[in-house]
């Protein structure tokens, strides 16, 4: 009876202890928010979260630290010249704190990473520029796009 005892405790305590690590997701886009001006108004700044993504840029692309995840919902720029070798395509969930850094909402450190795996970078979007310009897609650009 004592082993049984034993037993169902140490499973409890196991599954307990996965629940606790388990990440909680944020999706990009509950992120990326901007005035109507453009200016960076995230509701979660100075929020430390986890996002995971589709590595789109590496560091070294533009210089040694910038960095782009990218998820279903949009994308974000995380800096850090520490990070692990990440190739295009990598899926991986980034954790760090929302801020702003030259007017872009961005993650920044200090980091943990965890690799999910290889995968495909999204495939560019072709588009006009008349269809660029026409954010609320009547098909035609107006005053009010803006």
């Amino acid at each position: 009876m004592l082993l049984k005892k034993t037993v169902m405790v140490l499973a409890a305590v196991a599954l307990m202890a996965g629940a606790a690590s388990a990440q909680v997701i944020t999706p990009i886009n509950d992120i990326q928010l901007y005035t109507a001006l453009g200016a960076p108004s995230s509701p979660l700044t100075g929020t430390v979260v986890t996002v995971r993504g589709v590595i789109t840029v590496t560091g070294g692309t533009y210089n040694g630290g910038t960095h782009y995840i990218e998820d279903a919902t949009g994308g974000i720029n995380f800096f850090d010249n520490g990070a692990p070798a990440l190739a295009l395509g990598d899926e991986v969930e980034v954790t760090g704190t929302v801020g702003v850094f030259g007017g872009e909402i961005n993650l920044s450190g200090p980091f943990s990473y965890n690799f999910i795996g290889a995968s495909t970078p999204p495939a560019p979007l072709v588009l006009t520029v008349s269809q660029a310009l026409d954010n609320d897609g009547s098909g035609t650009p107006t005053f009010q796009d803006y």
